[in-house]
């Protein structure tokens, strides 16, 4: 019989191969950007900020769908501008940012981009709102099965339990 000699190093290689092979740890792996169209939103926010098309026309299109928080911001200031019935003006997103204590040397690249793009159908600006929202839901099923995942490695819930609370967070 030969006797192999094993180095600490190699030893402590099985034991690692080991233990994941057998799935007793969850190694961080690089994550999946959250799902988003942000050239979507980047249409969706200039037609805004240009006025043609007003928050009401998108249909369920509301600012926390936006995946960037610039875009929330855009779509929140339009719609408060509108809200408070004036006529949307460059000068008016200004002071907004300002009153929310945004740098305006910071917003303004933002802003002029967004009123350089080019513009798009109202139909094409729904399908935009549609698809926006649609991946908002997306990224609000990745937080509940991220939590649920945390919780059932945890030991805090059952499985069914688990399950129980996925549902609810999903309707």
């Amino acid at each position: 019989m030969t006797t192999r000699i094993v180095s600490d190093r190699d030893l402590l290689q099985a034991v690692r191969e080991e233990i994941r092979f057998a799935g007793l740890t969850s190694e961080p792996v690089a994550a999946l950007p959250p799902p988003s169209d942000i050239p979507a939103e980047r249409e969706v926010c200039s037609a805004l900020l240009c006025g043609q098309v007003r928050p009401v026309e998108l249909g369920d299109l509301e600012a926390h769908h936006f995946a960037l928080p610039m875009h929330t911001w855009v779509h929140r200031t339009v719609a408060n501008i509108h809200a408070a019935g004036l006529t949307l003006r460059p000068e008016l997103v200004i002071v907004a940012a300002l009153d929310e204590g945004i740098a305006a040397d910071g917003l303004g690249p933002e802003l002029d981009a967004l009123y350089v793009q080019a513009w798009r159908t109202l139909e094409t600006l729904r399908q935009h709102a549609s698809t926006i929202v649609e991946l908002w839901r997306r990224r609000e099923l990745c937080k509940l099965l991220h939590t649920a995942d945390q919780h059932l490695r945890l030991g805090t819930v059952s499985y069914e339990q688990a399950l129980r609370r996925l549902a609810e967070g999903i309707r």
